[in-house]
């Protein structure tokens, strides 16, 4: 792994990659590559193997498209077999992550980074919103920033992650909201109460309105029929002979 200085590539560097190709190399080869590199980058820390095989410029090996126990070649560049189908479906939507911007020979610095990137797009496909955290996404943070710096194609991945950054942001708000949404309901439930109690003491008193109701209707029809009885009684004793009463 190369230096986070911008110095030339030292001759134990180049003794690493001189062993990687099968080729020695002169020492005098300035390690472009290093520009850009953060100190302590988690993607050039991670745990990722470094047994890349580098096709620097100039150089020519016949092993270097030989297939690597748990790893495939893509466009020159060792890919981990468990990561290909998502390494496949990531360039065919975006193109390939990694660039030679800054590391323009070291395959070995590329893989490390590519990898660490994969790993967490790996990630996100199974971590819930609820398994979130402040430290696991500043992880993920600081692995961006690193491919950013590196001038990767990774525009892509910093606008969706920020998006679930801003939803896991956004999901502490909406707690705050359904507890003050809650806290009415509450208020709003014993208020319920209170009117369904009223409630039924209005409609035991409306029964027993309704049966005063029913004992008046009935007075005022029996008296009415007595009233009726006896103008009845009245007329006739009116209208008719009085003898008639004289002779019963």
């Amino acid at each position: 792994m190369s230096s986070c200085s911008g110095a030339k590539t030292t001759e134990i560097e180049l003794l690493e990659v001189g062993e990687l190709v099968g080729e020695p190399v002169d020492a005098t080869i300035n390690a472009s590559s290093s520009k850009g590199l953060i100190c302590g980058s988690s993607l050039l820390n991670s745990s990722t193997s470094v047994d890349a095989i580098p096709i620097p410029p100039g150089f020519t090996t016949a092993s270097a498209q030989e297939r690597v126990e748990g790893f495939e070649f893509v466009d020159n560049l060792k890919i981990p077999e468990e990561y290909l189908i998502l390494n496949k479906k990531i360039c065919e939507k975006y193109g390939h992550m990694a660039t030679r911007k800054l590391i323009k020979f070291n395959d070995a610095m590329l893989l490390a980074c590519v990898t660490g990137l994969l790993k967490i797009i790996s990630a996100m496909e199974n971590v819930r919103g609820s398994e979130l955290s402040e430290a696991l996404l500043e992880r993920w943070e600081g692995s961006i920033k690193d491919a950013e710096a590196l001038e990767f194609n990774v525009k892509w991945l910093r606008e969706g992650f920020n998006r679930i950054k801003n939803h896991w942001r956004s999901s502490f708000g909406i707690d705050r909201e359904v507890e003050s949404h809650a806290q009415v309901l509450d208020a709003m439930q014993v208020k319920y109460d209170c009117l369904s109690t009223r409630e039924r003491e209005l409609e035991t008193e409306l029964s027993e309105v309704k049966v005063q109701k029913r004992k008046a209707e009935a007075t005022i029809s029996s008296e009415r029929k007595s009233i009726q009885e006896k103008l009845s009684e009245k007329i006739k004793f009116q209208n008719e002979p009085v003898l008639g009463l004289l002779l019963s």
